[in-house]
């Protein structure tokens, strides 16, 4: 429970719409660095004015939510609620370098979900992961993801996943093996501003 309760003094999410305009700018130059990139379905660079059409887009969508996960105030990453419709929608994230290279991925994916049943008014998340991301799939896999489909994209094999609300709760929420991997990390980079 006391890694729970640190969580929140560590972390917060954001709307992406509501940035400033640095914060869209600091968005955009870590969403477009090729360790990020590498995992995206569209590996290309995006460009200001593509990004801002996106949110002008995103501004006025119901079916569509991006959530920027703030650590200690500073982009940690994104996570991607699409297609929402009857309490079901398509999850994504996706984790800045830092994050990664600092193991807090796991933090991140978890205070993201954590929100998203907690005050999204979703009960499934629907997912999928290229079958070749190990890192993803363990991690969707601690977090309670199941493998439900496999399906192929071109040359690319995709695993899709669900979650549910029940199992987050009774299951994943206070599991006590992904509450202490999350306490480690946190621990090993608790005098790290991002």
């Amino acid at each position: 429970m006391q890694t729970r309760q640190r969580l929140g003094s560590i972390y917060s999410i954001k709307c992406i719409t509501t940035l400033t305009d640095a914060g869209q700018q600091e968005l955009l130059i870590e969403r477009n660095k090729y360790d990020v990139r590498k995992w995206m379905d569209d590996k290309s660079s995006i460009t200001t004015e593509q990004h801002n059409a996106f949110l002008e887009k995103l501004r006025f969508s119901k079916r569509n939510r991006y959530l920027v996960v703030m650590r200690h105030g500073n982009i940690a990453g994104v996570y991607s609620i699409k297609g929402i419709h009857q309490q079901t929608a398509v999850g994504g994230f996706w984790v800045t370098e830092s994050t990664r290279n600092s193991l807090l991925a796991l933090s991140v994916v978890y205070y993201a979900i954590d929100h998203i049943f907690s005050r999204c008014n979703i009960r499934v998340i629907i997912g999928h992961q290229l079958s070749e991301n190990k890192g993803a799939s363990k991690l969707n896999r601690l977090l309670g993801f199941s493998i439900y489909d496999e399906f192929c994209s071109g040359a690319r094999r995709y695993h899709r996943l669900e979650l549910g609300i029940r199992k987050w709760r009774e299951e994943v929420s206070y599991s006590a093996r992904v509450l202490k991997l999350i306490e480690v990390a946190e621990k090993v980079n608790e005098n790290k501003s991002f």
